[in-house]
């Protein structure tokens, strides 16, 4: 099963739910944040910078509906995402876990994490 961390924003592009790596880039660029907690979001997004490839599938227009999912063996990616998540909820933030065994169209793929197309035109929740 997949699984995929997002908050209550629906992104432009994509009109699906935000993930949250690019939420808590925001709320530390928007200082909502005290200075305690920003510390720790970034000290968290610092080892997703370190360990978690960005795929370049996300930067392509063509791909606008992608997301991005962890793969179930991702136990150390999906640890530190926790503690993100306690971070922001602690700060107001609402997060929701999102499963599935059904992504869509597999973009690309590494050991963590994939990147796919939800079904064109069909209401998914995400």
């Amino acid at each position: 099963m997949y699984i995929r961390f997002v908050v209550t924003e629906v992104d432009a592009q994509s009109s699906r739910r935000r993930g949250v790596l690019v939420a808590a880039h925001q709320m530390v660029a928007s200082e909502r944040l005290d200075e305690e907690t920003r510390a720790e979001v970034e000290r968290l997004l610092r080892w997703f910078n370190k360990h978690l490839r960005i795929p370049s599938a996300l930067g392509h227009s063509e791909h606008y509906r992608a997301l991005s999912w962890f793969k179930p063996n991702a136990r150390k990616p999906i640890d530190v995402m926790w503690q993100l998540t306690h971070l922001l909820r602690a700060s107001g933030v609402l997060v929701e876990v999102l499963k599935t065994n059904a992504p869509g169209s597999v973009l690309y793929e590494d050991k963590w994490q994939l990147v796919a197309k939800p079904p064109k035109g069909k209401k998914l929740g995400w």
